[in-house]
């Protein structure tokens, strides 16, 4: 799918109320190996998540050796890795794009209790997530922080929440 149709579907879903202030972005560097770049997300204009294939290829190549050492085959090795970076909340552009991709086929139940960082955190400003629904959410203290922010925007902007509010749970 092309960027421009699928920044036009997520962004579609997202509450009025946020319609202009979060944004998606994405970007390649054409001098950069394989045409590499990055993807990132905005809250009124400043970034908040940064997805990175340039900056955490790092962080991938070490833990996929490190896993391969351990007698894992290197396709075994290599999700793993994904896996377990995607779950700290670590993407590169493609997995970033992957995960916009996969958004768009779940349920608002489904994306409040995924695994993945980003599907919980577009949920929290998707127009599905109705008022009952919000206030019964509890956020816990290991929630990703792209995950509390958005979850804070759109409570204040629906006037859900109030500024001294504390939403994260015990």
């Amino acid at each position: 799918m092309r960027w421009s149709r699928l920044k036009t579907l997520i962004e579609g879903r997202f509450a009025a109320s946020l319609h202009r202030r979060v944004q998606l972005r994405v970007t390649s560097y054409r001098h950069a190996h394989d045409g590499e770049g990055r993807g990132w997300i905005t809250l009124d204009r400043k970034e908040i998540f940064d997805a990175s294939t340039i900056r955490h290829y790092g962080a991938f190549s070490e833990l996929n050796s490190a896993l391969q050492e351990q007698g894992l085959g290197s396709t075994k090795a290599h999700r793993r890795a994904r896996a377990q970076l995607e779950a700290e909340g670590v993407y590169t552009e493609w997995t970033f794009w992957e995960a916009l991709e996969e958004y768009l086929d779940l349920s608002i139940v489904s994306a409040l209790s995924s695994t993945n960082v980003l599907h919980r955190a577009l949920a929290m400003i998707d127009r599905r997530l109705g008022q009952r629904r919000f206030r019964a959410l509890r956020l816990r203290r290991e929630d990703h922080s792209l995950v509390r922010q958005l979850y804070r925007a759109r409570g204040l902007a629906e006037e859900w929440l109030r500024e001294g509010d504390d939403e994260v749970a015990a």
